[in-house]
């Protein structure tokens, strides 16, 4: 028996005040995807994402906890 997973994430700013910039990181069959299906480079997902973000004047940081049963905004 074979598993597995495919995982793609983007980390970019929520506000124009934030510092760091926007990254990208995913599994090699996850990237696959987006570039041959979807016809879209994760850097430019990842650019589009950050100028949404930054658009929406909403800066909510959410914690979710996985052993105990707690959903918080910071």
């Amino acid at each position: 028996m074979r598993m597995g997973i495919y995982a793609t994430l983007f980390v970019t700013r929520g506000h124009s005040y934030d510092m760091h910039s926007a990254t990208w990181y995913g599994t090699d069959n996850a990237m696959d995807f987006w570039e041959d299906v979807l016809k879209l480079e994760p850097d430019q997902v990842a650019k589009q994402l950050e100028l949404w973000g930054c658009s929406q004047n909403k800066s909510k940081l959410y914690l979710f906890c996985s052993f105990h049963e707690c959903d918080s905004v910071v």
